[in-house]
C-alpha cells in the first residue's frame, strides 16, 4: 500500500489529449480521471486495445506484436473505449479549440 508524502498538490488540472496521445499518455490520462484528480479535455485518444510486447523470430530480422494485458479505467471502461467529459469536437484550424477549452475551465481569459 502506497501513502502520500509531503505536501499534496490541491491546484485545478487539465490534462489535454488526442488522437496522437497514446500509450502512457493515455494510461495518465485515464487515471487521473479515474481518481477525480484532473479534467480531461480533448477527443479520443489513440484507442491503444492494451499493453503490447514485441516477439522476434530467430534468425530473422522482423517480429509481431500481440497485446497481451488488458487496460481499464477504474470504472471498467476498456482503455481504447475511452472518451474524456470535456470532449472537444475540432471546427477549425484557426484556434486550437481544446486548449481554449482548458483556459476557459481555469477561468483564464483569452489572450
Amino acid at each position: 500500500m502506497a501513502s502520500p508524502r509531503g505536501k499534496q498538490y490541491k491546484n485545478p488540472v487539465i490534462v489535454l489529449v488526442g488522437r496522437w496521445t497514446g500509450s502512457m499518455g493515455e494510461d495518465l490520462a485515464i487515471g487521473l480521471d479515474g481518481m477525480d484528480r484532473a479534467q480531461i479535455v480533448g477527443t479520443e485518444m489513440k484507442r491503444l486495445a492494451g499493453s503490447d510486447y514485441d516477439f522476434r523470430f530467430a534468425h530473422r530480422n522482423y517480429g509481431y506484436k500481440v497485446i497481451v494485458e488488458k487496460l481499464y479505467h477504474i470504472n471498467g471502461t476498456p482503455r481504447e473505449a475511452f472518451v474524456p467529459k470535456q470532449y472537444i469536437t475540432q471546427t477549425t484550424i484557426a484556434e486550437d479549440e481544446t486548449f481554449l477549452k482548458a483556459l476557459a475551465l481555469l477561468s483564464v481569459p483569452k489572450a
